[in-house]
């Protein structure tokens, strides 16, 4: 059983773990949570501003891991982390419209 990676590829993947994980579990709370915020004229929690904030620190580290890749000329690592980086867009663009009420 090996615990940790052997080679670079497999720390590079390791390394994207967390950002990815982070990317699901943020987007599932917030849009869970929505609901127990208050209607109308009522303001986001606090935590949302973080949650923006991790949004855009993922994306950053996918842009520079997808260039990585694709500098390697590896093309469906790339692939994968610029599809990442997309996804973290589009979630931390949803999330500002709850900044907006702020």
């Amino acid at each position: 059983m090996k615990l940790l990676p052997k080679s670079s590829e497999d720390w590079s993947k390791l390394f994207f773990v967390p950002f990815r994980a982070y990317v699901i579990a943020a987007f599932a709370t917030e849009y869970f949570m929505q609901s127990y915020w208050p209607r109308h004229g009522g303001s986001a929690p606090d935590w949302v501003l973080l949650i923006t904030f991790g949004y855009v620190i993922s994306f950053f580290a996918f842009i520079v891991g997808g260039l990585a890749a694709r500098a390697a000329r590896k093309p469906e690592a790339a692939l994968w982390h610029f599809i990442f980086a997309g996804i973290a867009f589009v979630f931390g663009v949803y999330s500002l419209r709850f900044l907006a009420s702020t």
